[in-house]
C-alpha cells in the first residue's frame, strides 16, 4: 500500500490509500483535553444538563458535546471551546447568546445548534480577535416587541446574528434570519421595521453555502393611524469591514402595511420598503469590501398601501446597496462540502463534495482554521498553514462526489480528535482551480 508524499501548493499530499486518512488525522488533529457532554434528559454520561455549566467548567481545547434537546442561551467568554451538537439541528438553544472576548491566536467552533434569540439577537459575537467558525448552525432574532411600557420595548426585530468588532467570523452552511417587526396596535403598541440577518461591524466575515434573510417591516394596516409600514431588514448587513461569499443567498425582508386616516382627501402612510439583500445601513462609518461568487439575491417587496390604490405601496429594496465601498465578482463554479460530523472512532468518516463535473479534487485537512483571501483560488483558505492535502478523486458526471474513508484513528477515553477540512477542485480545461467550504470533523471517544 501506498503512503508516499508529494507537495501541491506548499502543502504536503498523501496518495490515495486506505490508511491515509488516519495518518493526516494523526499529523493534523487537535485533540480535545476533555469532552463534556450536555444532555437536558440527564442521560447516561451527561456532565451537565444545560450548556452553560459546560462553557463554566471547559478549558481551552475543550469540546462541549450537546445531545438532542432544549437548552438555555449561553455565554463563551475568552475561551478556545468548541461546542457541538451530536445531531445537526437537533439541539435547540432557546435564549440570546455570546461569543466575546476571544483571544488572538486562538478558534471557538459552533457547530449544528438552532439558536432563538429571546428580547435580542439570537447570537452576538463581539471583540473577538480570533477565529469564530459556525457551521450548520441556524440562527435567527427575536421579534420586536412594541407594547408600550414593555420592560423589553423594542419595536424594531432583532438580528440573527450580531457581529462586532472581530478579526474573522467564519460561516459554513449556516442560515441567518432576522426577527419581524412589530405591529401597530391602536393604544397598546407601534411597529417596528424587521431585523437583519447578519448585522456585521468592523468585521471579516467569510460565508460559504449560507442563507442570510432579513425579516419583514412591521404593519400598521390600521384607518386610525396615516404612518408608514416597517422597513423590511436587510439580508446582510455590513459596515466598516470585509465580506467573501461563495454559493450564498441573500433575501431582504418585506415591507409592512402602512395606514391612514379617512378623509377627503386621505391622509396615507405609505407601505414600508423592502429590505436590501445584501447592504449597508446609514450613516456608513467605514468602507465594505465585499467578493461574490455563484450568489443570489431576492430583494424585499415593498408593503403595499392600507387602502390601495387610495395609498401607495413602499419601494422594493435592492439586490446590492452599499453606501461606501465596492463590490467584485468572482468568476467560477462554487465547491460545496460537508464532513459528517460528529462520528465515533472506528466508524466511517464521510466527505460530500460538490462541484464541476470531472474536476480532480484535492481534500485538505488541517488541525485548525484560517482565513486568507486568494484571489488566484476564487475564495478563501480556512485551514492553518499546516495543512495535509488528500486526493479523494474526481467529482462524477452529477456534479458529486461522496469519499468514505476507514475510521481507523484510536481516541482516549472521554476526548475527541478534531480536524477542518476544505476541498479545492481543479477544472483542466479552465486551469482553475477553486476552493471550496470547509467542514469541522470531530471524532469522538465512542463511548460518549
Amino acid at each position: 500500500m501506498r503512503t508516499d508524499t508529494l507537495s501541491i501548493f506548499g502543502c504536503s499530499v498523501l496518495r490515495s490509500g486506505a490508511t491515509l486518512l488516519a495518518s493526516a488525522l494523526l499529523a493534523t488533529t487537535a485533540a480535545a483535553d476533555r469532552v463534556w457532554v450536555v444532555d437536558d434528559d440527564g442521560g447516561q454520561g451527561t456532565d451537565f444538563v444545560d450548556v452553560q455549566p459546560a462553557l463554566n467548567a471547559a478549558v481551552d481545547g475543550d469540546l462541549v458535546l450537546v445531545r438532542p434537546g432544549l437548552y438555555s442561551g449561553f455565554e463563551l467568554v475568552g475561551k478556545s471551546v468548541s461546542i457541538a451538537a451530536d445531531i445537526d439541528g437537533a439541539s435547540i438553544v432557546l435564549g440570546s447568546s455570546a461569543v466575546r472576548d476571544l483571544p488572538a491566536g486562538r478558534s471557538a467552533s459552533l457547530r449544528g445548534l438552532r439558536i432563538v434569540g429571546t428580547g435580542g439577537s439570537a447570537l452576538e459575537l463581539t471583540d473577538c480577535a480570533g477565529i469564530v467558525w459556525l457551521e450548520a448552525c441556524v440562527v435567527r432574532g427575536d421579534q420586536g416587541d412594541g407594547f408600550l411600557g414593555s420592560p423589553t420595548f423594542h419595536p424594531d426585530g432583532h438580528a440573527g446574528t450580531s457581529v462586532e468588532d472581530c478579526a474573522s467570523a467564519i460561516f459554513m452552511r449556516c442560515t441567518f434570519e432576522g426577527g419581524d417587526g412589530a405591529d401597530f396596535a391602536p393604544v397598546f403598541s407601534t411597529r417596528g421595521d424587521g431585523g437583519d440577518g447578519v448585522d456585521a461591524v468592523g468585521t471579516r466575515v467569510t460565508s460559504y453555502e449560507c442563507v442570510f434573510i432579513g425579516g419583514d417591516g412591521g404593519s400598521v394596516a390600521s384607518a386610525l393611524v396615516a404612518d408608514d409600514g416597517g422597513t423590511g431588514g436587510l439580508g446582510l448587513a455590513l459596515d466598516a469591514g470585509y465580506a467573501m461569499a461563495s454559493d450564498c443567498r441573500f433575501e431582504g425582508g418585506v415591507g409592512g402595511i402602512g395606514g391612514l386616516v379617512p378623509g377627503t382627501p386621505a391622509t396615507c402612510g405609505a407601505g414600508g420598503d423592502g429590505g436590501d439583500a445584501l447592504g449597508q445601513h446609514a450613516p456608513a462609518t467605514g468602507p465594505v469590501d465585499v467578493r461574490l461568487l455563484a450568489c443570489t439575491f431576492s430583494p424585499g417587496a415593498p408593503g403595499p398601501g392600507f387602502d390601495p390604490p387610495t395609498c401607495p405601496a413602499g419601494s422594493p429594496g435592492n439586490s446590492t446597496a452599499l453606501v461606501f465601498g465596492s463590490i467584485d465578482g468572482l468568476v467560477g463554479q462554487p465547491v460545496s462540502h460537508r464532513a459528517a460530523s460528529p462520528v465515533r472512532a472506528g466508524q466511517p468518516i464521510t466527505f460530500t463534495i460538490g462541484g464541476e463535473p470531472g474536476a480532480f479534487v484535492v481534500l485538505g485537512v488541517a488541525a485548525g482554521p484560517a482565513d486568507l483571501f486568494v484571489p488566484d483560488f476564487n475564495g478563501s483558505l480556512v485551514l492553518d498553514a499546516n495543512a495535509f492535502v488528500l486526493f479523494p478523486g474526481f467529482v462524477g458526471l452529477d456534479g458529486a462526489l461522496t469519499s468514505t474513508w476507514p475510521g481507523g484513528v484510536a481516541v482516549a477515553p472521554g476526548t475527541a480528535l478534531t480536524v477542518h477540512t476544505q476541498p479545492a477542485l481543479f477544472v483542466a480545461s479552465t486551469l482553475s482551480l477553486t476552493v471550496g467550504s470547509g467542514s469541522w470533523l470531530t471524532i469522538l471517544d465512542p463511548n460518549l
